[in-house]
């Protein structure tokens, strides 16, 4: 498999895994993350 047919593989298994996320957060009524609490989480804030 070459490089770019690996990070396709992965960009549609991340978003695939996000998008369930998405789906099971609604169900249950929880907010998800927003996207500057992820950034900081990322850079260790």
């Amino acid at each position: 498999m070459m490089l770019e047919e690996k990070q396709k593989a992965y960009v549609k298994d991340s978003l695939t895994r996000a998008i369930s996320e998405m789906k099971v957060a609604k169900i249950e009524g929880r907010k998800l993350q927003s996207v500057d609490d992820f950034i900081n989480e990322m850079r260790g804030v």
